[in-house]
Parts: C-alpha cells; structure tokens; sequence
C-alpha cells in the first residue's frame, strides 16, 4: 500500500493484518508531529495501534497530538474509533529503555476526546494485541 508524494502517511503492508507507517501532520504552523504509526488488524474487527515517539522528532509529542493523530489515522483507513485499543511507546534518546502507555479515551460523534494515560509493559501490549477487544475492557 502506498499513498501519494503530499500524503502525510508513508504507508506499506507487512502482512494482511499489519500496517505500518511514517506519519507526520501539522497541528498549526511550525507544530509538526513525526511519528511511527502501526496498526493490529485483529480477527475481531478491532484494531490495536501503535504509534511511537521518534527520537529525532523536534516537534510536538504525540500525546500533545493524540486527538488529531487518532482521528486522522481513523479517517484515513476507515477505522471505527470505538473498536480501538490505543498504545504510545516513547524511545527516548541515550536510553535503552521504552515507555510505554495505554491510552484510555471517550468518542464523541466519532471524534476522540478525554485521553487517560495508564503507564503498562510491553508484555500488556504483546498481549493486547492477541485479545479480542471485548477480553482488553476487563482491564
């Protein structure tokens, strides 16, 4: 899968149920957003996505941008914000350790709004990824 030269998604398809991809969006002038985006096509319908802080990314962080990037990654690949499991993973530079957070969120006329944080291991995440959505609510 590949998008045209403007489009902010630099998208490939690593198998049927993953994609993959380089996003990169404008908030407002001079705020831009540089993030590596991964979405889980689960067996389910749901989706479980990924999007990583880059360590070179100068611009604004993806959990100040949460709100647009969800939407605009929902709207581009048709995706019903309400089957979504959401994860942030944080590189940050000189350290060998990653970060990663749940992101808890209410949809509002197919809009994302009100984010949580919840600080969760990557063996949640691993594991999210297997679940179906409705086993992931007990959490």
């Amino acid at each position: 899968m590949k998008t045209g030269e403007n489009d902010p998604y630099s998208a490939c398809r690593l198998n049927e149920d993953i994609v993959r991809m380089l996003f990169k969006c404008e908030l407002w002038p001079g705020s831009i957003c540089k993030c590596d985006v991964t979405i889980h096509c689960k067996p389910d319908g749901s989706k479980v996505i990924t999007v990583t802080e880059l360590p070179w990314n100068n611009g604004i962080s993806i959990g100040r941008a949460f709100e647009i990037l969800l939407d605009q990654i929902c709207q581009k690949y048709y995706i019903d914000p309400e089957q979504v499991m959401y994860f942030e993973r944080i590189l940050e530079r000189g350290s060998l350790v990653d970060r990663w957070f749940l992101v808890h969120f209410d949809v509002v006329e197919n809009r994302v709004c009100n984010p949580h944080w919840q600080n969760v291991s990557y063996s949640f995440v691993r594991s999210a990824m297997t679940l179906s959505l409705t086993t992931q609510d007990r959490y």
